[in-house]
């Protein structure tokens, strides 16, 4: 709860009321209230506490999922008081009796369906304000971390594609990087950066054990092919010298 001044109730924390709102928004929402059966239209009663049944008004064509804050416009609109959103207090008369006051919300969770009359109290509109507010200051603060997250989760990610595309271009680092973790001077410098996927570190190491076994095989070719033409070039001077004798 947050601290007031003495004398005025305690009003309720902005991050607490946000956590509140989700988790009954996520459990209607497993619960299939944003099914398509809650966009049925209906009417809806909302009675004033105050005045009678003929101050009562009705709202045409709403649905479970019309929010709270659809409903203030509404009785704003519609209501000869015109009692501002920020002043208003909608709760079911049956049960706990808890008011309809995050705007964001379906008043579906409430329990606001076709049958369900909604009873108008007024409350202090600055404290009403205050305390909406409070919720659009928290919401904003968390959209705001959702897209730092987001760059930070896109950065790491190139950063990742950088490092395979670095490995990549060593199958010595990636050898070590996957196989034996240990530092050398060729691979000292990963510390982490390298990418590569267990089938890009085999393909790359495939080609390097490749490629050393095509060089060796090139230089033994090499340097057998004089000792070849050698030999065969004694053997025809020996059989030349047979021939004259």
């Amino acid at each position: 709860m947050v601290a007031t001044e003495e004398g005025t109730p305690p009003q309720p924390d902005a991050k607490a009321e946000v956590a509140e709102a989700d988790r009954q928004r996520d459990a209607w929402e497993r619960g299939g209230g944003a099914a398509a059966s809650s966009s049925a239209p209906f009417d809806l009663t909302v009675q004033p506490t105050v005045g009678g049944q003929e101050a009562a008004i009705t709202l045409k064509g709403v649905t479970a999922n019309t929010s709270v804050g659809e409903i203030q416009e509404m009785v704003h609109a519609k209501m000869e008081s015109k009692p501002k959103p920020d002043e208003q207090r909608l709760f079911i008369v049956a049960g706990a009796q808890t008011p309809l006051e995050d705007e964001t919300l379906p008043i579906g969770i409430y329990g606001v369906v076709e049958g369900v009359t909604l009873h108008l109290a007024m409350q202090d509109a600055a404290a009403g304000a205050a305390r909406r507010e409070g919720r659009a200051a928290v919401r904003q603060e968390r959209a705001e971390a959702a897209v730092v997250e987001a760059m930070r989760l896109e950065d790491e990610s190139e950063e990742k594609r950088r490092g395979r595309q670095d490995c990549k271009a060593s199958a010595c680092s990636c050898l070590f990087r996957w196989v034996a973790c240990a530092p050398c001077s060729v691979c000292a410098w990963i510390g982490g950066k390298c990418g590569c996927t267990p089938a890009e570190i085999f393909r790359n190491v495939t080609l390097l054990v490749g490629g050393l076994v095509g060089i060796a095989v090139g230089l033994w070719c090499g340097l057998a092919r004089p000792n070849r033409a050698s030999i065969a070039a004694d053997s025809l001077s020996g059989a030349t010298g047979e021939q004259g004798a």
